[in-house]
């Protein structure tokens, strides 16, 4: 995967917002750990207040959702947001990056 993403990295293709772009960006909404970002209204990125000290996988740690096809967010997973992949169960980070165009 380091491989993979080394590659990807070289070809300058987009990532998913890391660590300095979401907190850049308004809280939309607090929740008891995390703090939402982002929602495109199909896509939501949340960034956790917590650390690994309380259980947390990593420092700065993000999470995705998507609005299933019963309009209902389900999880899709999370990522280290100091270092955000380039890929992530099929998602594409470019749906996100526009976000960031029409945000900042």
């Amino acid at each position: 995967m380091d491989q993979i993403n080394t590659i990807l990295r070289g070809l300058r293709l987009p990532r998913f917002p890391n660590t300095a772009q979401l907190e850049a960006l308004p809280v939309l909404s607090q929740g008891h750990v995390h703090d939402l970002h982002i929602d495109t209204g199909v896509y939501r990125v949340s960034l956790s207040r917590c650390s690994i000290e309380d259980g947390e996988p990593f420092r700065n740690t993000a999470y995705i959702e998507i609005k299933d096809a019963n309009f209902v967010w389900q999880d899709l997973g999370y990522y280290d947001a100091d270092s955000p992949p380039y890929e992530m169960m099929g998602i594409d980070p470019a749906d996100l990056a526009g976000f960031f165009d029409e945000t900042l």
